[in-house]
């Protein structure tokens, strides 16, 4: 996966993310900071499993917010 800053004064201007193709996880993470490149390896990743509603927002709780979905 290559990313590139839309915004030129952002601090990490360009990245890539080379993900497995057996797993789907990450394994490097490479990052143009400020001109000098950042590697980040990935040897060991523990993924969890989460329930759904831990992603929701509880609509019940805040009745005044102002909610806007852009799906």
């Amino acid at each position: 996966i290559h990313l590139i800053s839309t915004d030129k004064k952002r601090t990490v201007s360009e990245m890539y993310i080379t993900v497995s193709k057996t797993t789907y996880l990450p394994s490097e993470i490479r990052m143009l900071q400020r001109g000098r490149w950042s590697i980040i390896t990935i040897s060991k990743l523990e993924k969890e499993n989460l329930a759904d509603n831990i992603f929701r927002f509880p609509q019940k709780k805040y009745p005044n917010a102002e909610i806007i979905d852009l799906r």
